[in-house]
């Protein structure tokens, strides 16, 4: 190889290397404003950084931005023990029905849906028909509580494209005893549209209810779902970004 031949793949080298660099951090600004414009929607707190990456400045301008932290160097998922149990999960599953839906079980104290995601309460056993909901749920699902309860969730929001398969994975996890399960499906609304939902489920026990000496825990009364419309999001993101940043997304 000659001295011109040398420098040429030298000058091909740095152009890839700097190539590279740009749509990296183009990329990183893309899911940033992604998950700021999703945040900003569901009033989910931020908090600014400053965060400088490349030696140039063109490099510092793209990177040297105040925003939120879209990825935390925390572990995203950390073990939550409550009652003797664990499982994964920035924000604990409800144990109860009083915790799944607290204005069902306070009426009257003024207390209202306390928690804005769309949960689901079904019974434990198959079909797994609906006993309660909250007022996200019907928002997100098309259905009046009234229209729900007693109806098996298969006949409500699962249609042609409902990953089956995973569901029926996770309910005999559940069944088998896991207290924390996660799928993600397709389901349908009342008006026949889909949304892409991550779903999470766990059981719910009775407050009221004696520990089994033998199995050493409650029995299981219910089932809840916590259910999130994560697909403008994920359309919104390559396959390859999805698959890496939906944990932080959805959590």
């Amino acid at each position: 190889v000659d001295i011109m031949e040398f420098r040429t793949l030298v000058n091909i080298a740095s152009a890839r290397a700097k190539f590279k660099k740009v749509k990296k951090l183009s990329r990183k600004s893309t899911i940033t404003n992604i998950r700021a414009s999703f945040n900003s929607a569901t009033g989910r707190p931020s908090c600014d950084i400053t965060e400088q990456c490349g030696d140039d400045d063109e490099s510092r301008k793209l990177s040297e931005v105040t925003r939120e932290d879209p990825f935390p160097r925390e572990d995203p998922f950390p073990m939550i023990v409550e009652e003797g149990t664990k499982h994964k999960g920035n924000r604990l599953l409800p144990r109860t029905y009083q915790e799944a839906l607290p204005s069902k079980s306070q009426a009257g104290d003024g207390s209202g849906d306390a928690d804005t995601r769309a949960i689901v309460v079904t019974e434990a056993k198959h079909p797994f028909a609906v006993v309660g909901c909250n007022k996200p749920w019907e928002d997100l699902c098309g259905f009046d509580e009234s229209e729900a309860v007693g109806a098996p969730m298969s006949k409500l929001i699962q249609g042609p494209k409902t990953n089956r398969e995973g569901l029926k994975k996770s309910m005999n996890e559940l069944i088998g005893g896991a207290d924390y399960v996660e799928c993600e499906t397709i389901n349908y609304r009342k008006d026949g549209s889909t949304f892409k939902n991550f779903l999470q489920m766990g059981p719910l026990y009775d407050d009221n209810a004696e520990v089994d000496e033998e199995k050493g825990e409650r029995e299981v009364a219910y089932f809840v779902g916590i259910l999130k419309n994560i697909g403008e999001l994920a359309q919104s993101m390559s396959e390859e970004d999805w698959e890496e940043n939906k944990n932080l997304v959805v959590s």
